[in-house]
């Protein structure tokens, strides 16, 4: 990865630290989240390697896989129902694999992560009692960035050899990202609670490298893959009320 996306990173962490030591408040509040991330399908994805006829190709119906992400967060209460957070978040390894292109005997498979943060809004409605728990249903949505990783592209014809695959550079992305969901909360004691959420989180778009690799020989992208980076998270995590 480059250099200046690391500066980046730690400039959130950073950021997010600084944030962290402002919570010794009685309205202030610390999370952590963990769960399944399930990619969408990325739409149509065009590229060109340029070399003579053929190079051209447009991949339909790309899958990513399921990965882990987590995230922690420091917020605030504005009200009894209005709160709001920044938030540090990572996916890692969610793979892409498609064989729908203009040539189905072609597999590709690559990885994807994304470090993001965002500051995200919650309203939670009034608690409902269940089996003689304290339930509150909440809403959420959030604007935040993203930098996305995409790991080497291979492409390989079905049946051949590992030695006649193609790969496609690695590359990042730096996107605008937003996210909406939905959730419920069960008081597990007066400042611990067990949070339970579903959130749809659109991460802007992921680039393949500019060049590709093919045995000894070394080219140019004409125009790179890039693909769209959305998926269905589904967390569980614990948030602690100062």
């Amino acid at each position: 990865m480059d250099k200046s996306v690391y500066k980046k990173i730690l400039l959130i962490c950073t950021f997010f630290y600084a944030s962290l030591c402002f919570a010794e408040d009685e309205n202030f509040y610390t999370a952590f989240k963990s769960g399944a991330s399930y990619g969408q399908n990325t739409g149509l994805v065009s590229y060109d390697n340029n070399v003579g006829e053929g190079g051209a190709a447009t991949l339909q119906n790309s899958d990513l896989s399921s990965s882990l992400t987590s995230g922690i967060s420091v917020g605030i209460y504005f009200t009894n129902n209005l709160r709001g957070d920044f938030s540090l978040e990572y996916k890692n390894n969610q793979k892409l694999s498609t064989t729908d292109s203009p040539t189905p005997a072609f597999d590709y498979t690559g990885g994807f992560s994304s470090v993001s943060s965002f500051l995200t809004g919650f309203y939670d409605f009034d608690s409902v009692d269940i089996i003689d728990r304290s339930i509150t249903p909440f809403v959420l949505g959030g604007i935040g960035y993203a930098i996305n990783e995409t790991g080497k592209i291979k492409i390989l014809e079905i049946g051949a050899a590992e030695a006649d695959a193609v790969f496609m550079d690695s590359d990042f992305e730096e996107n605008i990202a937003w996210k909406v969901g939905a959730g419920a909360s069960v008081n597990i004691t007066n400042n611990l609670i067990f949070d339970m959420q579903y959130e749809f989180v659109d991460l802007g778009s992921l680039k393949a490298g500019d060049f590709f690799r093919a045995g000894e020989m070394i080219g140019t992208m004409e125009i790179p893959m890039k693909f769209d980076y959305r998926t269905h998270d589904f967390n569980v995590g614990l948030r602690y009320s100062f």
